[in-house]
C-alpha cells in the first residue's frame, strides 16, 4: 500500500534520534521543516530511468 505524507506519524520515536555532536563532520543537525498544508506545490518530478528509453527506440506504430 502507498503511504502518503498524512498517513504517516508525526511524534519523534526514540528510534528516529540520531545522535551526533555539533563537531561531527559527517552528521549535520537539521532544521526541521514546515508541516506540509495539502496544497499542490507545482514541482517537476525527475527520474533515473534503466536501460534505453527515449523516442529513437520507440517506432512510429508504437511499441510492441
Amino acid at each position: 500500500m502507498l503511504r502518503i505524507p498524512s498517513d504517516l506519524p508525526l511524534k519523534t520515536t526514540p528510534a528516529s534520534k540520531l545522535p551526533s555532536t555539533p563537531k561531527n563532520d559527517r552528521l549535520q543537525h537539521l532544521q526541521h521543516f514546515q508541516p506540509w498544508t495539502g496544497a499542490p506545490t507545482d514541482l517537476p518530478i525527475y527520474m533515473k530511468i534503466k536501460g534505453k528509453y527515449t523516442t529513437d527506440h520507440v517506432p512510429a506504430e508504437g511499441p510492441g
